[in-house]
Parts: structure tokens; C-alpha cells; sequence
């Protein structure tokens, strides 16, 4: 998040704001969840083998859950390389972005007349992973309306119920939608009037089956919309020259790290995949942070913990923060 997760916040994503009385709620580790850690650790990681034996999830004193390290490492180690468990790619500008990314991976498109509909994909593998989702005149239709808004996170949760049924259809369970409730989201004492009307637009076009809405229900949307609050990410592109993200996703390993104004992992990104890398040695047992915010952005501590608070939910106790105090 090192300015990236904070780029999906109020001024770059608008969404319904959550009013400041409300608070983040992570939910209590236990030993029931150890399986959902473990697919967590290996659903969309690269090189998952050496990832899931260099960092774990633990029970955190202050944060509750966090990630850390299993063994000592050095500055430099990939610490993490994963793939979104959904992502989608928004206007920043003039240019229309399925004109420059791939809808899939968000790496630059290389045109392709046989790997296209009405979007162009980098490779064939993305084309077959996404065409027939991009081809449903219902996602289209959902799309440009919600697209039409500049609100993209109900775009999330749609790419997200498709994901879900793909599992249940080829493994008769959903991991994904089980480890999901794992991840921290707001508490709303009151269902933001818009996400109603969301909720109601997508089951008229997705879940007109009665089977469809037990596991999507309308506290289901409320929940990942929350959770998208607190956990989505802003992509950049690959240079980084520009600070406006290209698009935004939610990867499920990624949203364990807390926050740190002073962090020992900077975040990247190789079209919708993340990487977060250590800027310095790790010793075994310790917490693995990532910035949440980029500090230059705010002329004073006190500011930058205002916002924290407002839209975390939580004050930073970091080392900076403390010795600022």
C-alpha cells in the first residue's frame, strides 16, 4: 500500500463513505482457520513453495492477525509475488484503458485480431481465462453502468461471485469464498442506501437462481464491499511514472500485512500482480509491515493519523508514530 492501498480510498475510488463512529473488525484467528491460511498462502502466489516457508499468518498482540517471517531474510527477498482474487481495471483519464492493458493481467496489450472481442488481450491464456466472462451481455451491461459512475468496486464483487462459481462448479466448494471471511471489513450499523440498489441490479442479472442467493445475499455484498474498503489495492503501472492507479484489486495472502509508516516491505506491481519486497533484513519471528499511505502526501503526523483512523479504523503505533508522540 505504500501510497497504493490508500490510492482506492476516498479521493481516487468514490464510494459510500463509512462514517467515522463505525470501526474495523478483523475476525478472531482460530484453530479452524489454519486450512483457509494454508489455500491463502498458495492459491494466487508465485512460487507459493518458497513463499509459504519463508513467511506465515500468526495471531499478532496488537493487530491480531499479521504476516511474519519464518526464517531470517535478507534485504532484497520477495517476501510475496501474488495474483488478484479480483481486479478490474478503471479510467484515469481521456484514454480508455482497455485500450492500453490487458483485461486480464493488466500488462501493456499486444494486438492480436485472433485474441480479442470487444477488448484485445496480451496472450492467449488471458484470452481464455476472461473472454467468455467479457462476452456475457450482462457483465457489459453491469459494467458501463457502474464504469458510467467512476464506482468500481461493485465491479469487484462481480468478477468475484464469477470466480466463486467457477470453483464451485469444478470442486463443489469454494476455498475463496470461505477464506474471504477471514479478511478485515467495516461494521455498518446501516446498509449504505447505494449498495442496495447495487445488490438488487446484480441479482436481477446474476443470481436469479434461489441456490445463487443463499451464498450471495445482500449481507454477503455488504461484507465484501466492506472488505474491499479496508483491503482493495491501487494498481500502478509497471513504471510507476504516473501516480494514478490504472486499476484496483483485492489479493487475499496481501491483505494480512499491517501497516507501518516506517515499513521493512515496499509494495510493487507487474500488471494486477503484486510484489512486496523487503528494504531490509527480516529476522526470524518478526512482523513483515507494508505502508498502508505514502507519508509525503501529508503535511503533518497528526494528519496522516487522521486519516488512518478515519479510514482504517485504527491509530498507528509504529515505531515513527510512538516517537512522535
Amino acid at each position: 500500500m505504500s501510497l497504493l492501498k490508500s490510492l482506492t480510498g476516498i479521493s481516487i475510488f468514490p464510494q459510500q463513505r463509512i462514517s467515522a463512529c463505525l470501526r474495523s473488525f478483523r475476525p478472531l484467528s482460530t484453530p479452524s482457520h489454519e486450512l483457509e491460511y494454508n489455500y491463502i498462502l498458495s492459491r494466487n502466489l508465485v512460487n507459493s513453495k518458497f513463499s509459504s516457508s519463508w513467511v506465515s499468518i500468526q495471531d499478532s498482540p496488537k493487530y491480531n492477525r499479521g504476516i511474519y517471517a519464518t526464517a531470517w531474510l535478507p534485504a532484497g527477498t520477495v517476501v510475496l509475488e501474488e495474483l488478484p482474487a479480483t481486479s478490474i481495471l478503471k479510467k484515469t483519464g481521456l484514454k480508455d484503458p482497455y485500450d492500453l492493458y490487458c483485461p486480464h493481467c493488466f500488462m501493456p496489450q499486444h494486438t492480436n485480431p485472433e485474441l480479442q472481442n470487444d477488448h484485445i488481450y496480451c496472450s492467449e491464456s488471458c484470452a481464455q481465462d476472461s473472454m467468455m466472462v467479457h462476452q456475457i451481455r450482462e457483465y457489459k451491461q453491469a459494467r458501463e453502468n457502474f464504469e458510467s459512475q467512476l464506482r468500481y468496486y461493485p465491479i469487484l464483487a462481480i468478477n468475484l461471485i464469477f470466480e466463486i462459481l467457477k470453483q464451485f462448479r469444478f470442486l463443489s466448494q469454494s476455498p475463496l469464498y470461505k477464506s474471504l471471511n477471514l479478511l478485515s471489513y467495516i461494521k455498518h450499523s446501516d446498509i449504505p442506501e447505494i449498495w442496495k440498489e447495487d445488490y438488487a441490479q446484480i441479482k436481477y442479472l446474476f443470481l436469479k437462481d434461489e441456490s445463487r442467493q443463499r451464498y450471495f445475499s445482500l449481507e454477503w455484498y455488504v461484507r465484501t464491499m466492506s472488505i474491499f474498503d479496508l483491503n482493495a489495492f491501487g494498481i500502478l503501472p509497471d513504471d510507476q511514472v504516473s501516480l494514478k492507479p490504472i486499476g484496483s484489486a483485492v489479493y487475499l495472502a496481501a491483505s494480512f500485512f499491517n501497516h507501518s509508516c516506517v515499513p521493512p516491505a515496499l509494495v510493487s506491481f507487474a500488471g494486477n500482480r503484486i510484489r512486496v519486497v523487503l528494504n531490509r533484513d527480516v529476522a526470524k519471528g518478526e512482523q513483515i509491515f507494508i505502508s498502508y499511505l505514502n507519508p509525503d502526501s501529508f503535511s503533518t503526523k497528526k494528519e496522516l493519523n487522521e486519516f488512518i483512523k478515519k479510514k482504517y479504523g485504527f491509530d498507528c503505533n509504529c515505531s515513527q508514530c510512538q516517537t512522535s508522540q
